[in-house]
């Protein structure tokens, strides 16, 4: 009985040793790994998500005139929305005033950060001109597009800051892409071959879609395998750090170059971009139009290794021919900061306040 117990105490001394060292391992040197909440995972039994799919047009968008608190990992920021569904203050529709209609997905929106942070808001305070912030989380550039067309393009402005995230902007646009999720989603897509492509919808109704407050459904129960998985995940740190291990085994492989839709895009989704980039341009009757594409960790990887970029080569192409600005934020990102890890959140892989700051920096001279 004795020996058992002095067993028992020197593994429960050694546990405690153990996650005492992945306490402060997961405070240095694995930043990038989930930090323990010590909170019970339970599955929702309401929507609760700040966005949903709600407009007819285009599917996701954020409800009107709400405030939310989101606290995630190392997010924590308050979303607000105005009257017409957009994080943005409150616009006129009709002004004399010089303005930006700025569209894209939560790197624009300002996942995990407060307004003010976010690079629109630094770029209407630099500029001291209105840049009205369309972006939305989960956004496609078709969903991007079709909310110009049917919402954005409706406030007057002279000018489009367009951004795209080579990342998951292509394989999200395409119809062989869903969400692995319980939920019945309803998302626009474009579908043919350069230059004919047709509008669909995953569902034909939005009603059908259990992605909002109207229409959803709880989830399943977790399975046993899931609830010890989340137990692991939120009242352990050892798990977190053997997590982040593999991820970045998975993210290094010995003798292949980084993954980057930079450079690993297919052919045919660059011509999708190309016809939903036109599309825009016919909407904007002649308004000034600037091109954005936005890295994430590896594209910088692979930019190291490879200087060539045939994405940046091929958008500084088809704008020359098209007549439009193009600015890539790696290549420009790459020169005034050599560790790309201090543009990002360490437990996420949006954009910081510094990196929106630097992106300020660049865009500022040239849309003067």
């Amino acid at each position: 009985m004795k020996l058992a117990l002095k067993i028992l105490l020197v593994s429960l001394y050694t546990y405690i040793l153990l996650e005492f060292g992945c306490f402060l391992l997961l405070k240095t040197r694995f930043n990038r790994a989930h930090f323990p909440s010590f909170k019970i995972i339970r599955q929702p039994d309401s929507f609760r998500s700040p966005i949903a799919e709600i407009k007819p047009e285009w599917g996701m968008w954020h409800y009107p005139d709400e405030t939310y608190k989101e606290k995630i990992g190392c997010l924590d920021y308050t979303i607000h929305t105005n009257s017409y569904g957009a994080r943005d203050k409150e616009r006129i529709k009709s002004t004399d005033s010089n303005r930006f209609v700025m569209l894209g997905d939560s790197f624009i929106e300002g996942r995990g950060l407060d307004e003010p942070q976010r690079l629109s808001d630094r770029l209407e305070t630099a500029l001291n001109t209105e840049v009205l912030n369309f972006g939305c989380g989960w956004f496609t550039p078709t969903q991007e597009y079709l909310t110009y067309r049917y919402l954005a393009k409706d406030f007057s402005h002279d000018a489009v800051i367009w951004a795209i995230l080579p990342f998951n902007d292509f394989n999200c646009d395409d119809t062989s892409y869903h969400e692995p999720d319980s939920y019945v989603h309803y998302q626009p897509y474009f579908e043919g071959a350069y230059p004919d492509y047709h509008l669909l919808y995953r569902v034909d109704n939005i009603a059908k879609s259990t992605f909002n407050k109207a229409h959803f459904v709880p989830p399943p129960p977790f399975t046993t395998k899931e609830k010890l998985h989340n137990l692991l995940t939120e009242f352990t740190f050892w798990f977190n750090i053997v997590g982040d291990i593999r991820q970045r085994m998975r993210e290094v492989h010995p003798g292949k170059p980084a993954p980057s839709m930079y450079y690993d895009y297919k052919r045919t989704e660059l011509q999708k971009l190309f016809f939903l980039i036109k599309s825009l341009k016919a909407q904007a009757k002649g308004k000034k139009l600037i091109l954005l594409t936005l890295p994430v960790r590896p594209d910088f990887a692979r930019y190291a290794a490879e200087p060539s970029i045939p994405l940046k080569n091929s958008l500084d192409s088809f704008s020359r021919a098209e007549n439009f600005l193009y600015v890539d934020l790696l290549t420009t990102l790459a020169q005034k900061e050599k560790d790309a890890d201090k543009l990002y959140f360490t437990c996420d892989g949006h954009w910081n306040a510094y990196a929106n700051h630097l992106a300020t920096e660049i865009l500022v001279p040239l849309l003067k």
